[in-house]
């Protein structure tokens, strides 16, 4: 379980991540140093809209996302048949039991392909396209000739693309 950010410490992230200082923020979006310093401390009892606005559109974000009503900076409204999730893996993201900011950061790390390639070998998945979910989560793959293979359980077939040969 986390805790939420509050509107102005998403402020503040932003503006640290763009390597801004409060005097080039108001400068460049013509909301005044004092209200933006109030806004990232939560010292404003109200922010308005315009400012609201105005800054999410300067960080590229949704107004959504700054007032904490979703996650996702840029993407809110992701439609879950893009993603190829499965409901079983929509519930488990739902339900709470996982940190989900941690997820977040282990796929997004740089050497999560890596191990996602070292999990299929492990797994015996080797060969399988993303698009072929149904046959994936079967155990399903193909040889390199492109014919459907599945594993004998516990077995590495050797004829698999990715398989562990290409470590040696």
């Amino acid at each position: 379980m986390h805790t939420k950010l509050t509107l102005g410490e998403r402020l503040k992230d932003l503006r640290i991540e763009r390597g801004c200082t409060l005097e080039e923020l108001a400068a460049q979006t013509g909301l005044s140093k004092a209200a933006l310093g109030k806004y990232e401390t939560n010292e404003s009892g109200d922010i308005s809209l315009f400012a609201i606005t105005k800054l999410a559109d300067f960080y590229g974000v949704t107004t959504d996302y700054l007032l904490g009503l979703v996650e996702n900076k840029k993407h809110p409204d992701a439609v879950l048949a893009d993603l190829h999730l499965s409901d079983e893996v929509v519930d488990v993201l739902k339900s709470g039991k996982l940190n989900n900011r941690l997820f977040c950061e282990l796929v997004t790390h740089p050497e999560f392909p890596r191990l996602m390639a070292d999990m299929e070998d492990l797994c015996g998945w080797h060969g399988v396209h993303a698009d072929s979910e149904p046959e994936r989560l079967a155990g399903i793959g193909t040889d390199l000739n492109h014919r459907k293979v599945r594993p004998e359980r516990g077995q590495r077939p050797a004829n698999f693309e990715g398989s562990a040969d290409r470590r040696r």
